[in-house]
């Protein structure tokens, strides 16, 4: 046998057992479910599509012996690998979040610093009217103190007509002694006289016979 056709028997497809080929068929059936199932392409959603490849490749490492360590050497470098995409990309999206909160904070400062402008505003015309009212409830007091004041002064001795006025009851009993003290006199005046004392009309009438003496 020649050189040239040991090179072109080198060249050919390496024969699969029956049980491989088995093997790679269930694999290839389980890629085409799975894809299916999640609904799926290659374009993604690329976490499912990243998981699904990923359960085939531990297939393919517990299935494989004499491959069995460089298959899950390249497999841990791969599954980091796309952890740190993975990473990447949750970071890009926060960063992204922050950057969209950044760009609306003008906007919302604007509109806090109107509102507070608008809020002072308020609080002035209140304490304004608050002034007024305050002036207007001192106005009413002093007022109404004024009036008090004049009242007690008009009325200090008419508060109540019906109460009489003090020291006024002990003059009354006073002069009524006295009244009745000279009705007695004139009386008996009249009975000197032989007249009688009329205490009503105030006037003496002549009597034709002397009061007999008991």
């Amino acid at each position: 046998m020649s050189v040239q056709g040991i090179n072109k028997h080198a060249v050919l497809p390496p024969i699969i057992s029956r049980s491989d080929k088995e093997f790679l068929e269930r694999m290839q059936r389980y890629i085409i479910t799975e894809t299916q199932r999640v609904g799926c392409n290659e374009e993604g959603p690329a976490d499912e599509y990243y998981i699904i490849y990923r359960n085939v490749f531990d297939k393919v490492i517990e299935y494989v012996t004499a491959y069995k360590s460089i298959l899950t050497s390249i497999k841990k470098e791969y599954d980091a690998f796309i952890e740190t995409i993975k990473k990447d990309q949750r970071t890009a999206f926060s960063l992204h979040g922050r950057l969209k909160v950044l760009a609306g904070e003008p906007t919302a400062l604007i509109y806090h610093r109107k509102r507070i402008l608008q809020l002072q505003e308020k609080m002035k015309h209140i304490e304004n009217n608050s002034s007024k009212i305050q002036l207007q409830i001192d106005e009413i007091k002093q007022l109404r103190a004024e009036y008090d004041a004049k009242e007690v002064q008009s009325c200090t001795f008419c508060k109540d007509p019906s109460k009489p006025i003090p020291g006024t009851v002990f003059y009354l009993k006073y002069l009524r002694g006295v009244l009745l003290w000279f009705r007695g006199l004139l009386q008996w005046l009249g009975s000197l006289l032989w007249c009688e004392f009329d205490p009503w009309s105030g006037n003496f009438h002549m009597l034709w016979m002397r009061p007999k003496n008991k």
